[in-house]
C-alpha cells in the first residue's frame, strides 16, 4: 500500500515536470531498491517481483494524472491568451494577473 501510494506521487510530480523518458531510469531505480529492501527484510523474490511491479504500475498511472493536469494548465493558458489577443488587447505590465490592459492601435 505504501509502495503504491508513494509511486503515485512520484509520477504525479515527474508528469508534471519531465518527459516520458524519465520513467525507465526510475522504474529501474525502484526496482533496484524494493528488491534490495524486500531482501533484506527475509522476503520471497515472488513478493519483491510483485512489489516492483505495482511500482511500475502505479508510476507510470501518477505520470499520466501528472502529464494530463500539464496539459490542461498549458492548454487554459494559450486559451487566455488567444483570447485576449483576439479581443484586441494587450497587457500594459509584466503583471497580467491584474487584468491592466490597453486596447492596441490596429
Amino acid at each position: 500500500m505504501v509502495i503504491a501510494l508513494a509511486s503515485v506521487v512520484i509520477g504525479f510530480v515527474l508528469g508534471l515536470r519531465f518527459r516520458v523518458f524519465v520513467l525507465l531510469p526510475t522504474i529501474a531505480a525502484g526496482l533496484f531498491m524494493i528488491v534490495g529492501l524486500e531482501l533484506g527484510r527475509d522476503l520471497d523474490a515472488g513478493r519483491a517481483i510483485f512489489s516492483v511491479i505495482v511500482f511500475a504500475v502505479c508510476l507510470q498511472t501518477g505520470y499520466l494524472i501528472g502529464v494530463l493536469c500539464r496539459r490542461d494548465s498549458v492548454t487554459s493558458g494559450a486559451q487566455r491568451i488567444r483570447e485576449r489577443f483576439r479581443l484586441g488587447y494587450r497587457a500594459v505590465g509584466e503583471d497580467v494577473s491584474k487584468n491592466h490592459f490597453k486596447k492596441s492601435k490596429k
